[in-house]
């Protein structure tokens, strides 16, 4: 009696580690599937971005570059924001152009941009840039705008030149970060 219980008991533990056993293929087999398909959906994400200057066709933005089209808009959108203003809007504008900026660049031209926007305020300046051409420079991180720049004082014509800024930009994490604008003197 007591044999033939010992063997049911070593029946029962056997068939109790097969199950175990089968267990353990299962939970293996749906690691490697999960872990394939997580694969699959992280190499193959796309990220819809809807850019602050509007864009009208589709561009390809990357962690650290991005598509010839999406920067001419950007940089549009910058000089526009930066030299096509009126006394009402240029704090605004101004203030639209430090967001663009990364954090430490935010902190550096806040006062700069502030001070502009008070001057403008103050002389009821208003300017007109418009780019007649965009050169991209080979290091990938500035472009040359030239163009024509004009400025009035209340409605009276005060500057009239051909002006070039270089404005220094990166793609850092698919966003496009300012790191500087400056004239260029002839």
């Amino acid at each position: 009696m007591k044999m033939s219980r010992y063997l049911s008991r070593m029946d029962a533990k056997n068939a109790e580690l097969r199950v175990l056993k089968l267990t353990l293929v299962g939970i293996g087999l749906c690691t490697v599937l999960n872990t394939w398909v997580l694969y699959r959906a992280l190499s193959s994400r796309h990220t819809v971005l809807v850019p602050a200057g509007g864009l009208t066709e589709q561009a390809s933005v990357t962690n650290g570059s991005a598509d010839q089209k999406y920067l001419r808009m950007m940089v549009t959108y910058v000089a526009n924001l930066m030299w096509n203003y009126t006394p009402s809007n240029a704090r605004r504008q101004f203030e639209q152009v430090l967001t663009l900026y990364d954090s430490d660049g935010y902190a550096e031209n806040l006062k700069d941009y502030l001070g502009m926007a008070d001057d403008v305020e103050y002389s009821h300046m208003t300017s007109v840039f418009n780019i007649s051409e965009m050169t991209f420079r080979a290091d990938g991180e500035s472009v040359l705008l030239r163009g024509d720049l004009r400025q009035y004082i209340d409605d009276k014509l005060v500057e009239n030149r051909k002006a070039v800024f270089d404005l220094g930009y990166q793609v850092k994490d698919g966003r496009f970060n300012l790191k500087g604008i400056r004239e260029q003197k002839d």
